[in-house]
């Protein structure tokens, strides 16, 4: 038996229709691709990126002025030496000195900081942040007030720093000259607060000696007379202490610096400086940078 398959009007009439949009599509194609114009760029057949883009790819990496943060950070190790240097005879407006006939020679203040610093900066502006430990090197020595009126080289003290020191937490604000771009001149100030540790031993003359006034813990016989003997008697001849001299625990600190920076592309830091710090000083901070 053969079987017939009749098609109704309406279906054949699809079917036309269809086929002419499809052909008419394919005559359209090729028009449409010129009109669209080479492509920017060809794709490899291993999946690399398109030339124009790796290229592009690349500058953007390797531009310096595009590589550059905005901001750089350091962390340093700092230390300093303090001291009042050539300011000394500022003291001998107040102290007397060896210079003063028949007067011993007063100490020479000064001793050594260590510390860590954290370092913000931007463009010419660095925020400094530090926390450090001084010790006092001053060795203990007589002390005798300036008088208006007639000297007398009898009534000073003898001090004796014991353990001496300071903590400071602190902050600085620097800025920054570049004159090369591993060389710059840095110069700022700021403030601190210390903490003293230790204590100031003291001894009074004997008129005003209040621990040990008859130097019983001394040999009174090296003493010329027990009665008038100056502090720096006292001491020499073993007489007991007059107690820790009084001082504050909470000292405010104030910075001036100037230094020159060494700057090894933007990986590791080198600062020398000089400057104020509660006293004069001289010192170095290095460190990294990231």
């Amino acid at each position: 038996m053969t079987a017939r398959f009749n098609r109704s009007p309406s279906t054949a009439s699809r079917l036309g229709t269809l086929s002419l949009l499809g052909l008419a599509g394919l005559a359209a194609a090729p028009a449409w691709a010129s009109a669209q114009g080479p492509l920017n760029a060809e794709s490899s057949d291993d999946g690399d990126l398109p030339e124009i883009a790796a290229e592009e790819l690349d500058a953007l990496m390797h531009d310096p002025d595009d590589m550059k943060r905005d901001m750089l950070m350091e962390v340093n190790i700092r230390s300093r030496y303090m001291s009042l240097f050539f300011a000394d005879s500022i003291l001998d407006n107040w102290y007397y000195d060896d210079d003063t006939e028949g007067h011993p020679d007063r100490p020479a203040i000064y001793g050594y900081a260590f510390g860590l610093e954290y370092v913000i900066k931007k463009d010419q502006a660095n925020g400094i942040f530090y926390l450090e430990y001084a010790r006092s090197l001053t060795r203990g020595g007589y002390w005798d007030d300036v008088e208006d009126d007639t000297p007398n080289y009898a009534d000073g003290e003898y001090i004796l720093p014991e353990n001496l020191g300071i903590f400071t937490i602190g902050a600085d604000y620097g800025m920054e000259l570049h004159a090369e771009p591993w060389l710059s001149f840095i110069f700022g100030g700021g403030l601190g607060l210390g903490i003293l540790t230790g204590d100031i031993i003291q001894w009074n003359s004997a008129i005003e000696a209040e621990g040990d006034p008859q130097c019983e813990q001394g040999d009174p016989s090296l003493l010329g007379d027990p009665e008038t003997a100056t502090a720096l008697e006292r001491f020499d001849a073993g007489c007991g202490d007059d107690g820790p001299k009084g001082m504050p625990s909470v000292i405010p600190m104030v910075d001036i610096n100037v230094g020159v920076r060494f700057n090894f592309s933007d990986r590791a830091t080198l600062r020398l400086e000089t400057g104020l710090h509660s006293l004069l000083y001289v010192g170095m901070a290095t460190g990294v940078v990231f």
